[in-house]
């Protein structure tokens, strides 16, 4: 699965597809054997994973001042043209990380849960706080890759991630 998702890191859909089947994959293996909080937990880590790896990615890229334009025939700004379907993926998880959110509301409270619980729910705020649809639908997708304007959603995802490996 690796080996798929290294050689798949240029194609947004060939992502969100390996992402997609594994959890659906992880859910079905232990749904079937009545560990619904263990499945919660695997699909909660993999999608983590998944998301930790595109905002990694997003973040190393060179950002863009604000007003600039990105192209990919701009010798200037060509590198971070290559950031746009990347950017795309990670704002396509806004909706699933409010499924992942209410599958954890829904499992019994614990110390990890909860904690899981909270910091999800801080990133379907953070994901609620970037308009994605309203900025999407006026074409202003663009503003995405302009300083700062990721910043608290990749630090939030980059915590989650902390929390579920330490």
């Amino acid at each position: 699965m690796v080996e798929e998702f290294e050689s798949s890191l240029g194609s947004r859909e060939a992502l969100g597809d390996i992402l997609d089947d594994a959890i659906a994959d992880t859910r079905v293996h232990l749904g079937n054997s009545n560990r619904d909080r263990t499945a919660a937990l695997v699909v909660t880590g993999t999608f983590t994973e998944g998301l930790y790896i595109v905002s990694s990615l997003v973040e190393k890229f060179p950002k863009t001042p604000k007003g600039e334009d990105v192209s990919a025939d701009d010798p200037s700004t060509s590198i971070r043209a290559f950031a746009i379907p990347l950017v795309k993926l990670m704002l396509d998880q806004a909706k699933p990380m409010g499924e992942l959110n209410a599958l954890l509301k829904s499992l019994d409270s614990d110390a990890t849960t909860d904690k899981l619980t909270a910091m999800t729910s801080d990133l379907v705020e953070e994901y609620a706080s970037l308009n994605i649809e309203e900025t999407m639908k006026n074409n202003q997708g663009m503003t995405y890759l302009e300083e700062e304007s990721l910043d608290g959603l990749i630090s939030k995802i980059s915590a989650l991630r902390e929390y579920i490996t330490e």
